[in-house]
């Protein structure tokens, strides 16, 4: 059910993607500040530990334009063909697909803090089956609660992230930054480090696949 909701999130952000972009928009209260949103399709893993063989088999097309927001040179400045839609959301289908198989079982990742930018800390980042919440456990601290994707309120990567954090420095640029609402109203942020720019652009990519879908099932289940 949830994720027969992924495929129209994608159906709606691969209409108006190919022609506009989603940079400092909002959707239903969260702030996309570089790329455009994307989703996608699949049945849920059968355990904890392992996702099923038929998990995200299938992107819709919407979210997949959006998710490819940065046009390659031949492609700027013009609408995608049929052809170049279906290329990309393919493309994107198998990015999600391995994303969200490796975040159930365990993704290792690296928290920087502001108030302390030179310490990296090992930690790792956890979707839970259902992909509708995560952990972010560091290594050597006490295990913290889940985080619901719905509480997301915004994700950014690059210079928007180096602007939330001045302290960061240079390593701000390198970073995915979420930044999540608790119940009492308190906006916290994480960041997290990436050694190469593609791995940070994937993990942000396909973070913001997840946290559209949760908007998408809502709007679903409202009708």
């Amino acid at each position: 059910q949830a994720f027969s909701c992924f495929s129209a999130a994608v159906m709606a952000m691969f209409k108006c993607s190919a022609c506009c972009s989603a940079e400092g928009t909002e959707l239903k209260g969260v702030e996309i500040s570089d790329d455009p949103k994307v989703g996608f399709t699949g049945d849920f893993p059968t355990d904890d530990s392992k996702p099923g063989p038929g998990m995200v088999d299938s992107v819709p097309p919407a979210v997949v334009a959006q998710g490819n927001s940065s046009p390659s040179p031949k492609k700027a400045g013009r609408r995608l063909s049929q052809q170049e839609k279906i290329v990309e959301k393919e493309k994107l289908q198998a990015l999600v697909k391995e994303f969200a198989k490796a975040s159930i079982r365990g993704k290792a990742v690296t928290v920087i803090r502001p108030e302390d930018p030179a310490r990296q800390l090992q930690a790792t980042f956890t979707l839970d089956k259902y992909l509708t919440s995560f952990y972010i456990d560091v290594a050597g601290e006490p295990t913290s609660g889940p985080i619901q994707l719905k509480s997301v309120t915004q994700i950014c990567k690059g210079p928007d992230c180096a602007k939330r954090a001045p302290a960061l420095g240079g390593t701000g640029s390198s970073c995915v930054c979420i930044e999540v609402v608790g119940d009492n109203k308190e906006i916290t942020s994480s960041f997290l480090y990436f050694s190469a720019d593609d791995e940070r652009d994937t993990f942000f990519k396909c973070l913001k696949v997840l946290r559209l879908s949760i908007d998408v099932n809502a709007d679903a289940a409202a009708k």
